[in-house]
């Protein structure tokens, strides 16, 4: 026997939008559009499908960030440590050129990663802009694809 929680629970949190969008869709005689229906409950999927394609890169990049930041830090450290012979054997020069270049391949490594994050960051906003306006790429410079209430209600239902 169900347990009326447990049955609400397995129930989506947008469905009095999503309902609301099929009033608006049918108050005046028309027939449901599943096309904005079929987006919108398909969004979560592409979303998971798309960051799990993008985890690998993220992980890589992160862990490139961090080895280089590392490996920085460890040139400073050892410097500090160190500088009682770097003075003696004049080689201030050369450290602060390796320091330099360690410094430029932790800023290198830190815009990559930040780049891809970014990028990915703005997938959801993109994906819901393609979802809501229901459009082909060639089609995105049109506004119209979709009446208006639909659109306003889809983005509710989306949270944005």
């Amino acid at each position: 026997m169900y347990n009326a929680p447990n049955v609400v629970r397995l129930l989506p949190p947008n469905l009095p939008q999503v309902l609301s969008m099929i009033y608006l869709q049918t108050k005046d005689g028309g027939e449901v559009n599943l096309v904005p229906l079929l987006l919108i409950f398909s969004m979560p999927v592409l979303i998971a499908a798309f960051l799990s394609l993008r985890q690998k890169l993220t992980f890589e990049l992160k862990e490139k960030f961090f080895d280089a930041d590392d490996a920085a830090v460890g040139h400073a450290v050892k410097s500090m440590i160190n500088y009682p012979l770097i003075a003696d054997y004049d080689r201030r020069t050369f450290t602060l050129q390796q320091f330099e270049a360690k410094i430029n391949a932790s800023n290198g490594a830190m815009i990559q990663y930040n780049s891809a994050s970014v990028n990915s960051a703005f997938f959801a906003p993109w994906l819901t802009y393609r979802c809501v306006n229901h459009c082909p790429p060639s089609e995105l410079h049109t506004h119209t694809h979709a009446p208006l209430q639909i659109r306003v209600n889809a983005l509710r239902v989306l949270k944005l």
